[in-house]
């Protein structure tokens, strides 16, 4: 009894200053100045136009935080479009096998190979493929931009010891994600088998571009937690796991655990979460060049 009291005490005193201290947003908790910061406790702001839902109501938000949280946001949304452009280098890559004016000297086996590879490429890289699938998976990256203003985060939060090992999300967001992403996935297994099948595919030389968080519910939901919703901020993708304060842990200790629907706060943002296909060029914001120089920044990030 007399360590919950003692707890209770703690976040009495410290709780509103700790509120604002989501570990997903550790590089831009307030005290920093060389870029703009959370809140140092929760406001009530009334101008958010990024994150309205959390207008009059006190949060971590506030206007010219906004500058951070549309930047990080532009740039996941620049990965998923450099992940088109390297299906893009890939499949030309493909094509690049076969030296002009030879086609005539490849087998029937190779030329219905290399053709179904052809196909396969053209389904994922079309726009009636993948656009829903990419405009949701924005759409959760908006509810993960967002969630940095919600001051009683910890209660969606799992914790193991003092790290953060993931977030308790909404089981329909997985479901949400998969009902948009499963055509996708579909037309990725199918060109993924006509690469194996294909000997001329497999001479590329660029390589493959994982795809394999398409293939399933669970491998999608799984990527998009551990890429995406534990970095929000662009901490590197490969790590999975982020160290917290021993305060963390106190927070943990007085949090009411429920589960966050990143899908409707993403859809109740202000962020732009439709998608045009880069890849293409028609109707995107992007050219295939600059979607190529997006795969290669991409990769050199990494």
């Amino acid at each position: 009894m007399s360590r919950l009291v003692s707890v209770f005490l703690w976040w009495g005193v410290h709780g509103l200053h700790e509120q604002c201290k989501n570990p997903l947003y550790e590089t831009h908790w307030f005290g920093k100045n060389d870029i703009q910061t959370l809140n140092e406790f929760p406001t009530v702001k009334t101008n958010l136009k990024l994150c309205p839902a959390y207008n009059q109501k006190a949060s971590c938000c506030h206007q010219t935080f906004e500058s951070e949280q549309q930047k990080y946001f532009n740039f996941w949304k620049n990965m998923l479009a450099a992940k088109l452009g390297r299906i893009a280098a890939h499949r030309k890559s493909v094509l690049s096998v076969v030296a002009p004016g030879t086609e005539d000297n490849l087998s029937t086996q190779d030329k219905q190979q290399l053709q179904a590879a052809m196909d396969g490429f053209d389904s994922v890289l079309s726009s009636s493929t993948h656009t829903d699938c990419f405009a949701s998976m924005v759409t959760y990256i908006a509810g993960m931009i967002c969630f940095s203003c919600k001051p009683e985060w910890f209660n969606y939060a799992l914790m193991d010891g003092d790290q953060l090992v993931r977030l308790r999300i909404k089981s329909t967001v997985c479901v949400d994600l998969w009902n948009t992403c499963q055509p996708l996935g579909s037309a990725v297994g199918t060109l993924k088998q006509a690469i194996v099948d294909s000997a001329i595919a497999k001479q590329a030389q660029v390589a493959e571009e994982d795809l394999d968080m398409f293939l399933s519910q669970h491998a999608l939901c799984d990527w998009i937690h551990d890429t995406i919703a534990l970095h929000p901020f662009s901490v590197p993708p490969k790590e999975t796991q982020i160290a917290v304060s021993t305060a963390a842990t106190a927070r943990r200790l007085v949090s009411f655990q429920t589960d966050f629907d990143v899908m409707s706060e993403g859809r109740n943002s202000g962020f732009d979460c439709t998608w045009r296909n880069p890849a293409s060029g028609a109707g995107g914001p992007y050219p295939t060049a600059i979607v190529m120089l997006m795969a290669i920044a991409w990769l050199a990030w990494r």
